[in-house]
Formats: C-alpha cells, structure tokens, sequence
C-alpha cells in the first residue's frame, strides 16, 4: 500500500470553528496515589470534534479531555460543553448517554497545550465550546 507524504495543517487557535462531536468515549486512568501508594484509577471523557469548516480544516479532528462527572457546578466542563451542544440547560438528576451529544454540532476554539513530556511538542487541544448558531452563521457576538 502506498503512502503519501501529505501538507500539515496548523489548526487555527482562539478562532471559533463549526465542529460536531463525532466520539465521546469514557477512559479509566490509573495512578498512584502520592500519599498512601495505592494504586488506583479515575475517570475522564476523550472527546472528538470534527471540524465542519470549509476549506483547509475541513475534516480535520481535535481532541480534548475532561473530568467524566456531570455536577452543576460552575466550572464543570462536562455540563458546559453537553449543554452548547444541546443548546439548552440541564436539569438536576438529568441523565446524558454518549449518544444523546455524538453527532451534535456547535462552535469551537482551540488552544495549543505543551506535552507533558517533550517540552518540544505541542497538542492543538479543544479548549471552549459554545452553542453554534442554527442558521450557521458566525458566532453570536
């Protein structure tokens, strides 16, 4: 089979992009607990957007991660990206599968995060997501 060598594309960072969720997937981590030893794990969510622009991004996928809880907490990343995606807000004790946010649309901005262990390498990260538009304009603002 042969391979082609193809042209990198550079996703554009703090630029809202249209983007649908096309996996959301549940990892179990493991660690060792620094105070006792103990092995141990906790989850986190692996999700994946694909990008809906025309052009140069189309197709593209960036990747994020955050913590698998659903709280109504302020800062809960999980329940502020299933709500932009979901275009409402939800409701204490409401439960949300997989399949409820896969395939669902909204806007993205990604950022650039440094890896963790070559300080020369870099991950574009999604880093925000917000409702997109239904009429597919530009972002509401």
């Amino acid at each position: 089979m042969p391979f082609e060598v193809e042209h990198q594309v550079e996703i554009p960072i703090d630029v809202f992009l249209r983007a649908k969720l096309k996996e959301l997937e549940v990892a179990e981590v493991p660690y060792t607990d620094k105070k006792t030893g103990e092995r141990k794990t906790f989850k986190k969510l692996n999700w994946v957007f694909e990008i809906l622009e025309n052009g140069e991004f189309w197709g593209k996928t960036v990747r994020a991660e955050t913590p698998a809880y659903l709280s109504d907490g302020p800062n809960n990343q999980f329940r502020l990206w299933a709500e932009a995606l979901l275009k409402r807000e939800l409701d204490l004790g409401q439960v949300l599968n997989e399949s409820d946010l896969v395939g669902l649309q909204g806007l993205i901005v990604c950022k650039r995060e440094q890896d963790r262990k070559d300080e020369n390498k870099y991950w574009t990260r999604v880093a925000d997501v917000i409702p997109a538009d239904p009429a597919g304009d530009d972002p509401p603002f």
